[in-house]
């Protein structure tokens, strides 16, 4: 490795902006994650996919099937289901959680 590095020493340039931008990645993902939630996370993911393959559509210009878009629109339609099924039973539960908590504490079930 060390010789083809010598040989192709742009190829070290690669691999440290490669390496950088993996571990930043990868940071941004855990705190996302650690602030939002997985399902906040996996709703962002879907959307970039989505975006990422129009852009790609467009700029381009692979032919587009409609066999290929209806594949398209059916998976990314029952991910961004299941994702925002998913984010808004989470914030019915957390409302429940909270209202119950709030009553418990003698509030009298005044959310705030």
């Amino acid at each position: 490795i060390i010789e083809f590095f010598k040989v192709n020493p742009v190829v070290l340039n690669y691999n440290i902006v490669s390496a950088i931008t993996s571990a930043s990645g990868q940071l941004f993902i855990y705190n996302t994650i650690k602030e939002f939630g997985p399902i906040v996370f996996t709703v962002i993911m879907t959307t970039r996919q989505m975006l990422s393959i129009c852009i790609s559509f467009l700029i381009f210009q692979h032919p587009v099937s409609v066999k290929a878009l209806c594949g398209v629109v059916i998976v990314f339609g029952v991910l961004f289901y299941q994702g925002l099924r998913g984010l808004f039973s989470w914030t019915i539960i957390d409302c429940r959680l909270h209202r119950c908590n709030h009553e418990r504490s003698g509030a009298g079930g005044v959310m705030t």
